[in-house]
């Protein structure tokens, strides 16, 4: 089985990883000032290093940090609190003083921070669909203590958000509120600013390399002098908005010499019961497909064509699924969403597996991987568990332990017996002990910046593969490749060594990923076959069939890619 994960977190292992910065601790660089709307008319004092939040009435409740959702922190004074990876769900930051405090990885989802300082805060990696940041004091004065001069006023009297310069790269910032925003020369590599109001923002020589635009209002934003190269701009409302076209000619949709692949001979799937889009496909060793979407997930059986669906009618526990797993004996593994936990069906029953004591670690289940010794890993983003069935025994994995990051997206595991933890950024190795005079050893790769470490695979060749390079476990070495885009949402590799790379625009092959030059890839979208452009995962069948689970379905092609055409032994009644 190819182990594999499917986040679309899509940036490049670095060439320093192949340049020997190997393990060892990040190097810690001081965030960039960040300043949401104070001003120098009202001073504030200066930050300390606190352990507690001080304000008129207010506490940090119980368990927070990490569990400070809903928290009401109105005018608490944070300045340098360590708030990393803190759960901090529509928690009430109004005015917060937040200067220098650690937010990298903290969860801000729906979080109203009008009026927060936000001074050399870091906010790298952070979760914040959905935030208020304009910000926006409609209930009393525009900007406190700017009445008289009107200095941090937008053109409609709210406060403007001041983030100019900002290391942002990475952060979730999808349906934020940023209208009028200060971002002149702030850092949003990768970032997911779907949908967000950016309305006459300032995103002057912002540096937007591969950030999700899609859906974005940037109506009236001045974009000038921006770097747009990678960036997903589809469906975005540019009306009036400050861009040349030689900066559009940089966005996704720009294939830069890619030539189309020859037409697919492709079948077309949309399960019964599920909805676009397709999120997960794994093969199971059994001659059967499995697909997750918005409703549950679908079993197709390759020898008959027949689809099984599954939601909660069914005993799923949940229908949104993160990522599927198969077993040997075909059984399945599900990660599921809305903090669901795992589900294991063996063919006849569904069993939910939630976090208990002395158990599994968390609900918020990112995958679940079976390792060499048929133990059970279950990567969430409060560390790892791990299950020995055979013992019923259940051992946890933390930052306590050796891990550089509670939040671990993936396990891997190659054939030099090592063990790797997959992070938004960087990746923790555990060299395990063999005996009783070996002490296990632990290890960092790929700290000081983002990696396409979420976007990992294990082949069947036994390389790991994380976006541009691969790890080589017979060499104990990095190999790096032709592919420099950041854009990777999924990625599989054939049986001849080719190189599938699924992105928002649709599917790139390179023939021999060390050294196909540009023109010899291959692109496949909507005209050579697949349903949507936008391809979220794929997988490849035995004798070389693919699939590509995409926004419109999935569908099961096959594909001449000059290596060969594999003929398949079934194709299914297409589900349209």
């Amino acid at each position: 089985m190819r182990v594999k994960v499917g986040l679309a977190q899509g940036l490049g292992l670095l060439l320093t990883l192949l340049l020997g910065v190997g393990c060892g601790a990040p190097a810690t660089t001081p965030a960039p000032a960040v300043d949401l709307g104070h001003t120098a008319t009202e001073p504030l004092p200066p930050p300390t290093v606190t352990t507690e939040a001080r304000a008129t009435g207010v506490a940090l409740p119980d368990g927070c940090p990490p569990g400070c959702t809903g928290a009401t922190l109105y005018r608490a004074a944070l300045a340098g609190f360590d708030l990393s990876e803190a759960d901090l769900t529509g928690a009430y930051l109004r005015l917060a003083d937040l200067r220098g405090a650690n937010l990298a990885g903290a969860n801000l989802r729906l979080g109203q921070l009008d009026g927060a300082n936000l001074a050399g805060a870091n906010l790298r990696g952070a979760l914040l669909p959905g935030a208020q940041l304009r910000p926006a004091l409609r209930d009393g004065p525009a900007c406190p203590g700017s009445a008289e001069s009107g200095a941090g006023l937008g053109g409609d009297g709210t406060c403007v958000a001041r983030l100019g310069e900002a290391d942002l790269s990475g952060a979730d910032l999808s349906s934020a509120y940023l209208n009028e925003a200060d971002l002149a020369r702030a850092i949003l590599r990768e970032a997911d600013l779907q949908g967000a109001d950016l309305r006459q923002a300032d995103l002057r020589e912002a540096d937007l390399a591969g950030a999700i635009l899609r859906e974005a209002d940037l109506r009236g934003a001045d974009l000038s002098g921006a770097d747009l190269t990678g960036a997903d701009v589809g469906g975005a409302d540019l009306r009036n908005a400050v861009v040349s076209e030689e900066q559009l000619g940089h966005v996704l949709v720009d294939r830069g010499g890619v030539r189309p692949g020859p037409p697919m001979s492709c079948t077309y799937h949309q399960p019964p019961g599920l909805w676009d889009p397709i999120w997960a496909i794994e093969i199971a060793p059994d001659a059967a497909v499995w697909l997750a979407g918005s409703q549950g997930v679908a079993r197709l059986d390759l020898r008959n064509g027949a689809w099984t669906a599954y939601s909660q009618e069914d005993g799923l526990p949940e229908d949104r699924v993160r990522s599927i797993t198969a077993e040997a004996d075909g059984s399945v593994w599900l990660a599921l969403r809305e903090a669901g936990g795992a589900a294991h069906y063996d063919g006849e029953t569904w069993r939910h597996y939630v976090a208990t004591d002395g158990e599994l670690i968390s609900n918020e289940v990112n995958e679940v991987t079976i390792g060499p010794d048929g133990a059970v890993w279950f990567a969430t983003y409060d560390g790892v568990s791990r299950w020995e069935r055979e013992t019923d025994t259940w051992t946890r994995y933390t930052a306590e332990d050796g891990l550089r990051d509670n939040r671990v997206w993936r396990v891997l595991f190659t054939r030099d017996g090592k063990i790797w933890f997959a992070h938004l950024i960087g990746m923790t190795v555990l060299q395990p002990a063999t005996s009783e005079e070996e002490v296990e050893e632990w290890a960092e790769y790929g700290t000081s910046s983002f990696l396409a470490s979420t976007e990992a695979s294990v082949e069947g060749d036994g390389r790991m593969w994380l976006g541009q390079a691969y790890y080589d476990p017979a060499q104990e070495e990095w190999v790096d490749t032709v592919y420099r885009e950041f854009e990777v949402q999924d990625l599989a590799v054939d049986k001849g060594g080719g190189l599938w790379i699924a992105r928002r625009d649709g599917a790139y092959y390179l023939p021999d990923p060390r050294s196909s030059p540009r023109e010899a890839w291959q692109y496949y979208g909507v005209d050579e076959g697949l349903p949507d452009d936008n391809v979220l995962v794929i997988e490849i069948e035995a004798d070389g069939i693919v699939w590509f689970g995409t926004a419109a379905g999935a569908a099961r092609c096959v594909v001449d890619t000059g290596r060969g055409t594999p003929v398949p032994v079934v194709t299914p009644t297409p589900a349209w």
